[in-house]
């Protein structure tokens, strides 16, 4: 039957899904699944659902269907081939980790992000082969000092919260950072970018290099890159099309 309690795993390690297996604890409380990795650890954090299961954490805030805080400096990667639900879909901080991997098909929430993510050096690789369908923002991503590329494939992002983003990077690594995005992006709520690169860069010379071949229908800017992001080059090449109701691209 189903779990109705969190399922609380310690890594590093492998933990894979056995056929049947659910979680959902909408009535009890708390994560549907968390991982810890603690300082230390050099080993390799891995979830792998290949069962289509489906994960459902609460609907309390800080609550999600998947949270794994890997203090660890190995790798993160996190499979899911269900659907994850709750108040937030899926918290991945690896801010000491070397690469993280998130592959999912469906994330639904009621009032959070779908994913949020931190990484401390290497590449972030999201890819979605479903729908995200999120209260808050689609995708929120910290990129620390030693991360050098972001790569997000979806066919489907909706952000329908206010003042909330499609997807949304704030890049505060050391170097230069390359952006390839490859997404249907609609950020429905007031106030929402399709993709917002945010403020307050710690290393503001840095250059970056966006890519976005996917549509993008944004009620505030489809892109935008705000003005603390980068004291160096911003580089974009947006291949498909841009809609915004305040303006397409916005960059200063």
């Amino acid at each position: 039957g189903t779990n109705t309690n969190t399922i609380s795993l310690s890594g590093p390690g492998t933990f894979e899904t056995e056929d049947g297996f659910s979680v959902d604890t909408s009535g009890s409380g708390g994560d549907g699944i968390y991982i810890s990795t603690p300082s230390g650890e050099t080993g390799d954090t891995v979830f792998n659902d290949q069962n289509a299961s489906t994960i459902t954490g609460a609907n309390n805030f800080g609550d999600y269907g998947i949270d794994v805080a890997n203090d660890g400096t190995g790798a993160l990667t996190i499979t899911t081939t269900g659907t994850i639900t709750g108040r937030a879909g899926i918290d991945a901080q690896s801010v000491n980790g070397t690469d993280l991997t998130i592959t999912a098909n469906e994330i639904i929430t009621s009032g959070g992000d779908g994913v949020t993510a931190s990484l401390g050096s290497g590449k972030i690789d999201i890819n979605i082969t479903g729908e995200i369908n999120s209260a808050w923002d689609g995708i929120f991503l910290n990129a620390n000092s030693g991360v050098t590329g972001i790569e997000i494939t979806a066919p489907k992002i909706t952000s329908n919260g206010n003042y909330d983003d499609g997807i949304r990077i704030n890049p505060n690594n050391d170097g230069a950072l390359t952006i390839d995005i490859d997404a249907n992006i609609y950020a429905s709520g007031p106030g929402n970018d399709g993709i917002d690169i945010g403020g307050s860069r710690s290393y503001p010379s840095a250059d970056i290099f966006i890519t976005s071949s996917g549509a993008i229908n944004a009620v505030d800017n489809g892109v935008e890159v705000e003005p603390d992001a980068t004291g160096g080059d911003i580089v974009m090449e947006l291949n498909n099309n841009i809609t915004g109701g305040d303006d397409g691209v916005h960059a200063e």
